[in-house]
């Protein structure tokens, strides 16, 4: 049982889960969570922010105004067995790793407890008194409740609310029990056994599932290597300087050399381009973690001028260097300049670049300098291993390059990458933004955005053409917006191809220029779990999941897909699998089978 209190401390019995809704409020009205923001739920030590006993994420997979919080029962099991009620500390965050903001935590009413009673035993002690509202009439409803009032409480304090963060829904869960319908309330999340027939190897992380949703034991404690030297890295970092404060940073380069394994390069807060990062392509033989303070962003052949003047013929910013691939507001990167095709289109057209040959001229209501970011072709981050290795990346962003990330992995040696919030952002030529030859992928709560080619790409030949396996998992992920430049509508939000075993969960993908999520290729094998894809950009080949080359298999539990012209398109000789999926449109001449 638990009970969530007025002064909004939670009391739980340990080993019994826990299950609420969180909202946000500006100055009284609701905001809208995003797709791609990440609730963090926290459990800490009394008075000890370090001691961190229980962490757990909830991506946002689409717009919402409440974010369901659900702790299982073996994870509250915190600590060994105790006999008498503990207290901890907890707190609700928003985007922990981008832009964070406390949604519940220590405010002026001080720290919100997080109090665990002994297993068996009842949350009547040091429970505050309750008044006769609170307590739903539900013995009708519920027989199983008639003869334990203190589960009445519990269901009250339950969906009590939340002051000014987790959103009311009493009533919503009290007219399900008065109704018999109990389809919303609080459901038990079990182990997700995978499909027979599907033979991926690779499933580092659980997944549980209550029938409709889904949920991942996921935790960066488990992956990340503890103990070793820190290196720190800075937009203006030296070789010189031995890394081993802020003071004296070096550059990635010099930070990835001399890094042992198990220690952690920090790379604080600032934009990298070609003069922080005069390489781009590093040869990993070291087991390391690579972690993001801030906004942190590499972008590999890219540059920030500082010398425009105007131009009096044309009244544009003008300055004299190569032609740029993108332009960027480095302001907000989700802001583009269009190329034009003359100066006299330029100067028409606001928020434009033109090239002349010699000079670029800028069309923005602000002085440039030292405002864009202009991006240059490159070959992005490739990821080359020379050893059994493993990377653990954090909070990065990275744009620009052939691929904005790229594995090539050696045939002789294991590789393995997890990458965990990290964004992806104009890959610039005909690769995936995230693009795995070889090597096991956890990806968690990534984003792979405005690619020229895919977002997520998996394919099991190296750049030396030589087979490597590839496998993957992505969890919380987003690949949209890719392809939107390409002639060819075959741009994809995620892709597997060349035999490749994988694994999505809880996954959106949207207005990708083909289809949103697309695998191909003989024995190519994908499980999808709770995925969104929706709003194909493209014409000929308007597809949410899409099984395109014969021999590809599907399995799809309880995804959705809208606004393409084929919500699941499954080719000739494909098979898809569906469970509890909603999709408007069907079509192809493959095998759709509804399962169990």
């Amino acid at each position: 049982m638990f009970v969530i209190n007025d002064d909004l401390s939670i009391y739980v019995t340990r080993g019994d889960a826990v299950f609420f809704s969180v909202t946000c409020e500006d100055d009284g009205v609701p905001s809208v969570f995003q797709a791609g923001d990440v609730v963090r739920f926290t459990v800490y030590g009394k008075k000890n922010a370090e001691n961190v006993v229980l962490q757990k994420d909830f991506p946002v997979v689409s717009a919402t105004e409440d974010v369901e919080v659900y702790l299982s029962e073996s994870e509250t099991k915190i600590g060994g067995v105790i006999s008498k009620p503990t207290d901890y500390w907890y707190e609700v965050e928003l985007n922990p790793f981008t832009d964070p903001k406390t949604i519940i935590g220590y405010d002026e009413d001080g720290a919100k407890v997080f109090k665990l009673f002994p297993e068996g035993r009842d949350l009547t002690e040091e429970e505050p008194d309750i008044t006769e509202d609170d307590i739903p009439v539900v013995d009708k409803e519920l027989d199983m409740t008639s003869l334990r009032p203190v589960q009445n409480q519990a269901i009250a304090r339950a969906v009590a609310k939340l002051d000014g963060a987790v959103k009311e829904n009493k009533n919503k869960i009290l007219n399900e029990l008065r109704s018999g319908n109990r389809k919303t309330m609080p459901k038990v999340y079990r182990p997700f056994v995978y499909p027979d027939g599907f033979n991926g190897a690779y499933k580092p992380v659980a997944v549980y599932w209550d029938g409709e949703h889904f949920t991942t034991d996921f935790n960066k404690a488990d992956w990340m290597y503890s103990g070793g030297t820190t290196y720190y890295v800075s937009v203006g970092g030296s070789y010189l300087n031995d890394g081993l404060s802020r003071e004296k940073p070096v550059q990635l380069y010099q930070a990835i050399t001399r890094a042992a394994d198990g220690d952690t390069i920090v790379i604080t807060e600032g934009v990298y381009s070609i003069g922080d990062l005069p390489l781009s392509e590093y040869n990993l033989a070291r087991n390391v973690n690579i972690m993001g303070e801030g906004k942190a962003v590499l972008a590999p052949g890219s540059r920030i001028w500082d010398d425009f003047v105007k131009d009096s013929t044309s009244g544009l910013w003008k300055a004299a260097h190569p032609l740029p691939v993108r332009v960027l507001s480095l302001d907000n990167f989700d802001i583009t300049l269009v190329a034009a095709s003359s100066v006299a289109t330029c100067a028409s057209t606001p928020c434009s670049y033109y090239h002349d040959g010699t000079n670029l001229y800028i069309n923005t209501a602000y002085n440039p300098n030292n405002r864009l970011l202009i991006l240059h072709e490159t070959t992005g981050f490739v990821c080359n291993n020379t050893a059994d290795c493993r990377l653990y990346m954090e909070n990065i962003t990275i744009i620009g390059g052939a691929s904005n990330f790229h594995t090539s992995k050696s045939p002789k040696h294991k590789l393995e990458v997890i990458l965990n919030n990290c964004n992806f952002l104009y890959g610039l030529f005909e690769r995936a933004a995230v693009r795995f030859a070889g090597g096991n992928a956890l990806l968690v709560n990534c984003k792979a955005l405005y690619s020229h080619d895919d977002g997520f790409g998996y394919v099991a030949y190296n750049t030396d053409s030589e087979y490597v396996e590839t496998n993957f998992m992505e969890i919380g992920c987003v690949g949209a917006n890719n392809g939107l430049l390409a002639n060819v509508d075959n741009k994809n939000g995620s892709t597997a191809h060349s035999g490749i075993k994988g694994i999505r969960v809880n996954g959106l993908y949207y207005n990708n220029f083909g289809g949103n999520v697309a695998d191909v290729q003989e024995g190519t094998q994908s499980v999808n779990l709770g995925c969104e894809a929706y709003d194909s950009a493209a014409e000929n080949t308007s597809q949410g999941f899409g099984l395109q080359q014969a021999g590809t298999t599907m399995w799809l539990y309880n995804c959705k897909a809208h606004g393409n012209n084929a919500d699941l398109v499954a080719y000739g000789n494909t098979t898809a699998y569906t469970h509890d999926c909603t999709f408007d449109y069907v079509a192809g001449g493959g095998k759709i089978v509804e399962i169990d």
